[in-house]
């Protein structure tokens, strides 16, 4: 099959461009999306979709430190201010909504302490392990299956009198 493996950078037609790792023909493991808009994402990837724990770049250079399941942003996550580097816990916040501000005017936004802040990345890196752990199950499930498969199509070829080559 002639699918993308390995390391390499590609450009997609809407001007995006992905550099990092790829398995049979999509991203997966580490790697930069750019976006065409000029925001960009560095993480983990697991089979096309931001899975793990990844940074999303704003165009303004703010940034949002969190996990990512199946492509979406999942729980808190550490929101960086660009021109201040001030630090707060916040849900994604989407390209164009309002940035999180500390106090009742966002709910569940809070200004982090250096403890928080640990909290926030050790939960980070529970959800990260958690996701390795259950791609690494199912990769072992897809082996398993494709094995399973296989002995059936060679059965069934010897059943009807197949002479079926062998690696």
């Amino acid at each position: 099959r002639d699918l993308k493996h390995g390391y390499g950078c590609f450009q997609f037609a809407s001007g995006a461009t992905y550099t990092g790792q790829w398995f049979e023909g999509k991203m997966h493991g580490q790697g930069t999306y750019n976006y065409a808009d000029g925001q960009k994402y560095l993480g983990e990837f697991d089979r096309g979709l931001k899975n793990g724990f990844g940074t999303h770049i704003y165009t303004n250079g703010d940034q949002w430190d969190g996990v990512w399941v199946a492509d979406e942003a999942f729980g808190i996550g550490l929101y960086v201010y660009f021109t201040t580097q001030q630090k707060v816990e916040s849900p994604f916040i989407a390209a164009g909504d309002p940035t999180p501000t500390v106090g009742k005017a966002t709910p569940g936004v809070k200004l982090l302490r250096k403890e928080d802040k640990l909290r926030v990345m050790q939960d980070g890196a529970e959800a990260d392990n958690k996701s390795r752990e259950m791609a690494e199950k199912a990769a072992q499930l897809a082996a398993e299956a494709r094995k399973l498969g296989n002995k059936i199509l060679d059965d069934t070829a010897k059943l009807l009198g197949l002479n079926v080559a062998t690696d």
